[in-house]
């Protein structure tokens, strides 16, 4: 089986391999004709078939043509169980016993007068899987953004997040912070 885009991270579990992937694709390559130009692909030996519009997390912000691919397979035949991509998700994964967190980071602007603020932010999609496949759950919106996959931790139902994060003006850094988020993940809440 061939996915698109770059390895980013794999796991086995419970006799499944988890492939996570960046697929990344330029708007002067990009062809209408041809949907494998713009949209991740799987290829399972019948040749590259783009995803489904089904299979495609859209976020509210888009900043890029990046995907994060998450594919299934059966760890024996290697047979696809599932895939979803993650339009703009292409950074930090972190998976966990039953969900796999992927970010899509970026920075807002801001301008007050002549000078201009620079905030990192990061949204975390929620993706549980079970022997069935994926399924979206929820997408949480952060101050700042996570050093690795070390920056989250699952436990008893909870999540846990640390990211950096700075204060700058036109590009000079006033201050550097990190920040600790819990959430419940029964209802998706923020605890503290």
């Amino acid at each position: 089986a061939i996915v698109s885009g770059k390895i980013n991270t794999t796991r086995m579990i419970n006799g499944k391999l988890l492939i996570v992937t960046n697929s990344n694709h330029r708007t002067s390559d990009v062809d209408y004709n041809i949907p494998e130009s713009f949209v991740p692909y799987i290829d399972t030996g019948d040749g590259p078939a783009p995803m489904e519009i089904d299979d495609i997390i859209i976020p509210d912000k888009v900043n890029n043509m990046s995907y994060g691919v998450v594919s299934m397979f059966d760890e024996d035949t290697l047979e696809l169980i599932d895939a979803k991509a993650l339009l703009n998700f292409t950074n930090t994964v972190y998976v966990a016993k039953d969900n796999l967190y992927i970010t899509n980071d970026y920075t807002v602007r801001e301008i007050n007068g002549k000078i201009t603020h620079h905030t990192d932010m990061s949204d975390i999609a929620v993706l549980g899987y079970s022997d069935e496949g994926f399924e979206e759950k929820a997408v949480f919106t952060v101050l700042g953004q996570m050093k690795d996959q070390y920056s989250f931790d699952e436990r008893d139902g909870y999540l846990r997040i640390v990211t950096s994060t700075s204060d700058r003006a036109d590009y000079k850094t006033i201050m550097d912070n990190a920040s600790l988020y819990i959430y419940n993940l029964a209802d998706n809440s923020l605890v503290s």
